[in-house]
């Protein structure tokens, strides 16, 4: 394109080559989009105002481009130089002493969870037991449930703790018509139907402690929520909860702080090495900036913000847990649809670290959208999971990949499962997982698809219905935010603190 071409909005380009040489327009899919065009094109006539990075033709596809590559202008035209970019505002960096003293508030609060387990500890060694195992206090009476959540030297409604009472939160409650041991006339909590959702004033003598203590769930132990009537009768029914990897459910503002570190930090990238027990390859990976901003402004994620995440689940799952020989996962940067050899590259993969029945997780991006590929070489069975929930049938590209790797191992490999009545059949398993209801969280899933695998799976094998402890429709906010929180919270102790 020379400086003197005419410029055409790209929308204009792309209904262009969709006309027969009659003039007619190729079928319907064109057809609706060819109309969002005209009348997004319309729109923005009377003064309606796109996206710097957006124009009409984005705008009626209702998709973004692919990395490096924009639709209907040509080979060769990058992203930044179709789409110039507006200068980028200077943010205010936070005050150094405003900063030091966000540092400080973090040291307080852990100094203050530290205080609450020692005395929580304190209260468990009245009633026996193996204290160092405590992770939460749960009250039982007869009248009530709730949890623990004092410190020494408490206070409730502005008010000093009585001597030998902690601060409970009402959580369900028995007999709504029985009195308060402590009541609160000015706060209008007399009985315990007055209490529940409330903290009040407790008994120590009127607790009855038990102890819950951190599992990793399988298909067969889910977590659980009490409910009136499984307290009623002893008997908790099970729900899906979430489970933070790092083994408790602190409520530390990791995001927040993060963010507020990188305002103030001049370093701009940071270097992350890559064990080769990961990705069967030993390399540094490269976190920038932009892509942390990924997570805190919970944009589309990139492969870097996915590796990052995997080494978390290496770093805090497969190494404590001795499981290094039971997953692998596939490098997302080398099985793009621009690569070349994707097939060979995995097919090694399975060669080199063979063990029965371990699963290779394989985090894909078809360019636009991301999924998860799980594959047991061992079974010849793969695994799919799409958050958009689409057939396998419509990604053959895909389909042709792991099929050729999986036909690699077994041509180097005769320890197969399968028998050779079968030995041309490798089975593709779609798995009925949560799936997304908007276009920017498909990684976000993937992410917890990885970290529910390697908390769940037994014996090399994916549940067709998926595990019982997570069937959901969806994932909820609070499910998506633990995955980011956790992500956080490894980038800041684990990267750029080094801890």
């Amino acid at each position: 394109m020379g400086t003197d071409a005419t410029y055409v909005p790209r929308h204009k380009l792309w209904m262009a080559a969709r006309l027969h040489a009659t003039g007619d327009i190729m079928d319907e899919n064109v057809q609706q989009v060819w109309d969002e065009c005209v009348s997004v094109s319309e729109s923005v006539t009377q003064g309606e105002h796109l996206s710097p990075d957006q124009d009409i033709l984005l705008k009626a596809l209702k998709s973004a481009d692919h990395p490096g590559h924009v639709r209907a202008v040509g080979y060769g035209v990058t992203k930044g130089e179709y789409f110039p970019r507006l200068p980028r505002k200077k943010e205010a960096r936070v005050p150094t002493d405003e900063f030091e003293a966000m540092k400080k508030e973090l040291v307080h609060l852990r100094s203050m969870v530290e205080k609450n387990n020692q005395y929580c500890e304190s209260l468990r060694g009245e009633k026996g037991g193996d204290a160092s195992k405590v992770t939460k206090i749960v009250v039982h009476q007869s009248s009530l449930r709730g949890s623990v959540y004092n410190q020494l030297g408490d206070t409730l409604h502005n008010r000093p703790l009585p001597p030998e009472h902690v601060r409970v939160g009402v959580e369900i409650v028995l007999d709504g018509n029985a009195p308060l041991p402590v009541p609160n006339e000015d706060a209008g909590l007399l009985l315990l139907d007055d209490a529940l959702g409330a903290h009040v004033a407790w008994p120590i003598g009127l607790i009855d402690l038990k102890i819950k203590q951190f599992q990793q769930p399988n298909e067969h132990d889910k977590d659980t929520i009490p409910t009136k009537e499984s307290v009623a009768s002893g008997n908790e029914i099970s729900v899906q909860k979430p489970v933070n990897l790092y083994g408790s459910s602190d409520k530390v503002p990791y995001l927040t702080f993060l963010h507020t570190y990188l305002k103030d930090s001049l370093t701009r990238q940071w270097d992350v090495p890559m064990p080769k027990e990961i990705f069967n390859e030993e390399y540094t990976e490269l976190l920038s900036h932009s892509d942390i901003y990924e997570i805190i402004n919970h944009e589309w994620l990139g492969s870097c913000t996915i590796c990052v995440y995997v080494r978390l689940l290496y770093n805090l799952l497969l190494v404590p847990n001795m499981w290094v020989s039971r997953f692998c996962f596939i490098n997302p940067t080398k099985i793009g649809p621009e690569y070349t050899q994707q097939s060979q590259y995995i097919g090694q993969t399975f060669i080199e670290r063979d063990q029965p029945n371990t699963l290779f997780l394989s985090p894909y991006n078809t360019g636009d959208h991301w999924m998860l590929v799980v594959v047991n070489p061992t079974t010849e069975i793969i695994y799919y999971l799409d958050s958009l929930g689409v057939n396998i049938g419509q990604r053959q590209q895909l389909r042709r990949m792991f099929d050729n790797a999986v036909k690699i191992y077994r041509t180097a490999n005769k320890g197969t499962k399968v028998s050779k009545v079968k030995f041309s059949n490798i089975k593709w398993t779609m798995i009925k997982c949560p799936t997304q209801d908007n276009g920017s969280d498909c990684g976000y899933y993937v992410l917890r698809y990885m970290k529910e695998i390697l908390l769940c799976s037994q014996e090399g094998v994916i549940p067709h219905e998926y595990f019982s402890t997570y069937r959901l429709e969806k994932y909820s906010t609070e499910l998506i935010d633990e995955v980011k929180q956790e992500w956080c919270r490894y980038v800041l102790e684990t990267i750029i603190t080094n801890k």
